[in-house]
């Protein structure tokens, strides 16, 4: 459950770094973002996994990832316009991926938002999984 805890929240911080990027047009036009995006993911999820074994910044997971999708999302509409929010991030994704012609950006629309909203309610849930595992 830690390792999803930090997944979570370092793709949330990887993709506000891509909109940022995204937003600066010589970098957009130079660089694949998306590719960028995965690379700043797996950095993050790295370092967190690192700090995390050192401190338990996870005691109050909860209220961490539930700031930290607030904060995404308040970002998300300073950087992007609400009409650009709802396709850039799954257009960074499908670059990322290389599936231009593969993934529809709906598709990865509905897959974004299972996982935003899905692994909000999978973290809170957490007391009831480990309450199953015992």
């Amino acid at each position: 459950m830690k390792y999803f805890i930090i997944l979570y929240n370092t793709f949330l911080w990887a993709m506000i770094i891509a909109f940022i990027m995204f937003k600066n047009v010589w970098l957009e036009m130079r660089v694949n973002i998306g590719l960028c995006f995965f690379i700043v993911w797996a950095l993050f999820f790295i370092i967190f996994l690192f700090v995390g074994s050192k401190k338990n910044i996870f005691k109050n997971f909860k209220i961490f990832s539930s700031i930290n999708l607030i904060l995404f999302l308040v970002i998300t509409l300073i950087i992007l316009s609400p009409k650009s929010a709802a396709y850039v991030p799954a257009s960074i994704i499908r670059d990322g991926l290389h599936a231009g012609k593969l993934l529809k950006l709906n598709t990865i629309n509905i897959i974004l938002l299972l996982f935003i909203i899905g692994g909000l309610i999978f973290i809170y849930s957490k007391k009831v999984i480990d309450k199953g595992n015992k």
